[in-house]
């Protein structure tokens, strides 16, 4: 029997795997704490340049800053500089003569050696401990380019030796190493050790989140994976929404780095419930143990009595067919659609991660502006069920682009004054980017045939990775603007969204079988269609309708759920 026929009998959506739904879940929270932490660990609190002879007078603030620190203009507002000061000898100055010193006529300026840090927003952060503002903000954005890399690493590296040595046996790995490189890195003393470590973790946590997801969905009913998966995701965007109550709660980077990394220690007990994946086991020759996990599964979903006693576990069609890279580029057709769709990867992690991790660049309260961030996933995930189910999938993921790139553009013309208007276009926009991410993954998958389809939305993801690398030096424009990296996302977000235009509807279509199939396929779409005029009106059932994505899970199971999570985990 095929295996997703031993599933049907001995329960597709039961109790184990909804067992593992929670699993999975409720690792995403670690996941979202362990990716989005820079925001608030490195934060940036309003500083001004440390004299020590000053200081030390305790004068009021408005007469110590006219005194040591010159004036500049920042998005159209005349404020003290954060990085200069000037050179003058303070040492001859005291409580009683420093009226006279402030007429001095020397102006000339200097860079500043150390600094005086507000603790209003940070108690402490490795901005604050380690001086990387001014000249050396450069390297805070290194480090999460770092961090991302480390990410780009784990994913390809652990889905690799996953396939060699199985699911179960990486998966305890990597939570092992997540666990431990995650709370040592709250005690590093110094700023090298520090990025290898957040290295580390990047790789670890790509990795367990990725095989546990693997494990999860190689064990749900294909009519069931996509309801699964949009549970099992949903604890990334309330991981993100928890950090900002968190991040506001404990506000020394230290005791908050602890308070996110030890729950992940929780998981060493739960792993124990995950079972090696037993399409693995049955591809691999281990067709007994296989077995045995089947009938494990059986007997938490109560299904014994619908299991025969003797059976066998047949490999499914399609599961042994793999692509290359590049094939995807030998027809024009392929070629272009994988070029289009790599920039539409590229630009929605750009903009995706360019706003999670520089809310606190837009004004305002970084941690009112992070949870309303996270928030509005919320709402894009609704976006996303309701427009695939009576729209179709290009002209929402197109138009979702287009509105996220016009709201993000749309700041410049907002008064730098009127910061409540530009959080609000920021998050519209981030709302869109949201959702149109959450779609790539779907429509990508439709539109590569059968044998180039993990390949296809592989090399998507890799063009993904990259932008996160690049994502985390956004936040340097806002040195220049505070608006500029919107309007930078924004023009972006806007060409992806106008070249998807140019990709074929999938909807109520077939999926492409051959390369020559996917070849032809769409080759009569219209730019501003919304499918096909016998689909159009039709409603898309996610769980039952669509025989195409069923077959497709079916003949790619493990491709694709490796490659669902790629796109933000």
């Amino acid at each position: 029997m095929l295996f997703d026929e031993l599933l049907i009998l001995v329960g597709p959506f039961g109790l184990y795997q909804k067992i593992l739904i929670l699993g999975s879940h409720l690792f995403g929270y670690i996941s979202a704490w362990q990716n989005l932490n820079p925001t608030f660990i490195g934060g940036e609190p309003q500083h001004w340049c440390s004299v020590p002879e000053i200081d030390s007078l305790g004068l009021p603030y408005a007469v110590r800053m006219n005194l040591t620190t010159p004036t500049e203009v920042k998005d159209g507002e005349t404020v003290y500089s954060s990085c200069r000061i000037y050179d003058r000898n303070y040492t001859g100055i005291t409580g009683d003569n420093y009226l006279d010193a402030i007429n001095w006529d020397n102006t000339m300026t200097r860079d500043c050696d150390t600094w005086v840090y507000s603790k209003e927003l940070y108690v402490s952060s490795i901005a604050t401990e380690w001086d990387l503002v001014c000249g050396r903000k450069w390297m805070k954005s290194t480090l999460q380019s770092i961090f991302f890399a480390g990410r780009l690493f784990g994913a390809v590296f652990f889905g690799f030796v996953a396939d060699r040595f199985g699911r179960k046996k990486i998966y305890i790995a990597t939570l092992l190493g997540t666990i431990v490189t995650s709370i040592s890195t709250a005690f590093l003393p110094e700023i090298i050790s520090y990025t290898v470590f957040r290295f580390l973790t990047a790789c670890f946590i790509t990795g367990s989140t990725q095989t546990s997801y693997v494990i999860l969905m190689e064990l749900i009913g294909p009519k069931y994976r996509v309801a699964a998966g949009t549970i099992s995701l949903t604890g990334w965007t309330l991981g993100m929404v928890s950090l900002a109550g968190l991040a506001y709660a404990v506000r020394e980077w230290r005791r908050l780095q602890l308070l996110i990394s030890i729950p992940s220690v929780v998981f060493l007990g739960y792993v124990w419930l995950y079972p090696e994946s037993p399409r693995w086991l049955r591809q691999n020759g281990k067709e007994k143990d296989a077995k045995g996990v089947i009938k494990a599964i059986a007997h938490v979903n109560n299904a014994c009595d619908k299991l025969p006693e003797k059976f066998s576990i047949d490999l499914e069609k399609g599961q042994e067919a793999k692509g290359n890279f590049i094939a995807l580029f030998k027809t024009p057709n392929l070629r272009k659609r994988t070029l289009i769709l790599s920039y539409v990867w590229f630009s929605n992690s750009l903009v995706y991660y360019g706003l999670s991790l520089n809310t606190s660049n837009l004004g305002g309260n970084p941690y009112v502006n992070f949870f309303i961030s996270g928030a509005v996933e919320i709402v894009a995930k609704v976006v996303l069920i309701t427009s695939f189910m009576y729209i179709g999938r290009r002209l929402p993921f197109s138009m979702c682009m287009l509105f996220g790139g016009v709201c993000l553009i749309a700041t410049i013309a907002v008064p730098l004054d009127k910061n409540v208007i530009i959080v609000v276009l920021s998050m519209a926009g981030k709302l869109a980017i949201a959702a149109s991410f959450d779609m790539a993954w779907i429509y990508s998958a439709e539109v590569y045939p059968t044998p180039l389809r993990a390949s296809g939305v592989g090399f998507n993801s890799m063009a993904a990775r990259i932008a996160g690398i690049i994502s985390a030096y956004v936040g340097l424009l806002s040195d220049v603007s505070r608006v500029l990296p919107l309007i930078l996302l924004g023009i972006v977000s806007l060409v992806s969204g106008l070249l998807a235009l140019f990709l074929p509807e999938t909807k109520g279509k077939p999926l492409p079988e051959t390369i020559e199939d996917g070849e032809q396929f769409g080759q009569d779409h219209k730019c501003f269609s919304c499918g096909t005029s016998e689909q159009s009106g039709t409603k898309y059932d996610m769980g039952h309708e669509n025989n195409d994505f069923q077959n497709f899970e079916k003949e790619n199971a493990q491709p694709v759920v490796e490659t669902f999570k790629l796109n933000k985990l």
